[in-house]
């Protein structure tokens, strides 16, 4: 994929927490984002609620951009399958080249699962966030 339809960037866990929801959450998140020909921008690590939604975003055809700090890069945490891997030095220089390659947001709070608002058309950035509480 050369050029993705669109750009979101993905905040979610090194961990897959508790509940195995979490984990199918993040599954469907990179799925759906691989079949509507997306690009994921994500924080680089393999494991977790963050390799997951990369795993699934690239199996369902979509692009995946990690950015990483080099210090995580140390303790062999990143994911090196990804399309693009950027290596930075601090979290700052993390955050603001996620933002820059990125339309919309997404943001996993631990205890919360349903996506409450998709993309927006456009360049303009969203957030979007879960918003219901699991049972």
């Amino acid at each position: 994929m050369v050029d993705p339809n669109f750009s979101i960037c993905v905040y979610c866990g090194s961990r897959s927490g508790e509940n195995p929801l979490f984990a199918e959450i993040a599954r469907a998140v990179g799925d759906w984002i691989g079949t509507h020909g997306g690009q994921l921008v994500y924080g680089g690590g393999r494991s977790g609620l963050m390799g997951i939604v990369a795993d699934a975003t690239q199996a369902a055809g979509g692009r995946v951009v990690g950015v990483i700090p080099q210090t995580l890069v140390d303790k062999e945490h990143a994911r090196t399958a990804c399309d693009e891997l950027h290596i930075v030095q601090t979290m700052h220089e993390r955050k603001a080249m996620m933002a820059e390659r990125s339309d919309a947001f997404w943001r996993c709070r631990t205890a919360l699962v349903l996506l409450k608002n998709c993309l927006k058309s456009g360049r303009g950035a969203s957030w979007a966030t879960t918003t219901s509480r699991l049972a």
